[in-house]
């Protein structure tokens, strides 16, 4: 799945990304990094909002007990 339509690989990599990773991210297996995202729309008019949004990371205290009980 393509996720950017009439940009290149060449285009990302004039702009610092390597080779492999504009590979990756113009087919959709890599998100950008937000300042990355910003970079690309400022540089190449690509918005921010066509990359697809990364997978939530786990929360570090992954527990079923809501934080204020937590602390109590």
């Amino acid at each position: 799945m393509k996720v950017v339509q009439n940009i290149k690989a060449a285009d990302l990599q004039r702009l610092g990304v390597s080779k492999p990773y504009s590979h990756q991210l113009l087919a959709g297996g890599k998100t950008p990094s937000l300042a990355l995202a910003q970079k690309l729309e400022r540089e190449l008019g690509i918005s921010t909002n066509v990359w697809p949004l990364p997978p939530k990371r786990a929360a570090a205290n992954d527990t079923d007990t809501p934080p204020q009980e937590a602390a109590a």
